[in-house]
């Protein structure tokens, strides 16, 4: 990683690009944008805030609307019972998916691979032919906030 962000903040190193430069002075994205964990990070945020009611496809307020899509990994934003929208990243390998559909409603998130379902706020909810497996905490292995 270059030495060019030691020291810097996001808002410096978001600051160090001018998007509004001439074509005859534009350059590309300063390095600190493609390797600075914070950078990623806010993306990553930035888009499951978009994804989650901000944006075109923004959800009614229902209880089990919600909107996917791949921002590093398989998101999923849901707005909850309790009419919050919860953000949970959809981890189920090999395939990381809770959701079939771009955008939608749905009263669970159902892993069509695995048959596991989480509620609304992530919480694992059911997993067939799990009966008797030791040292298994469902309340360990919900969809990752």
């Amino acid at each position: 990683m270059s030495g060019m962000n030691v020291g810097m903040n996001v808002k410096e190193i978001l600051a160090s690009y001018d998007s509004a430069a001439p074509l005859t002075e534009a350059s590309t994205i300063p390095a600190p944008w493609y390797v600075d964990a914070r950078i990623a990070e806010l993306e990553t945020q930035t888009v499951l805030a978009y994804l989650a009611g901000h944006g075109p496809r923004r959800s009614s307020g229902k209880p089990g609307q919600f909107v996917s899509a791949t921002v590093a990994e398989a998101a999923v934003a849901v707005r909850g019972n309790d009419g919050v929208s919860a953000r949970s990243i959809s981890v189920p390998p090999p395939r990381a998916a809770v959701v079939t559909e771009p955008c939608g409603h749905a009263s669970i998130l159902h892993c069509p691979y695995h048959g596991w379902n989480y509620g609304l706020d992530g919480a694992l909810k059911g997993m067939p032919e799990f009966d008797g497996v030791k040292n298994f905490e469902r309340k360990d292995n919900g969809l990752v906030p």
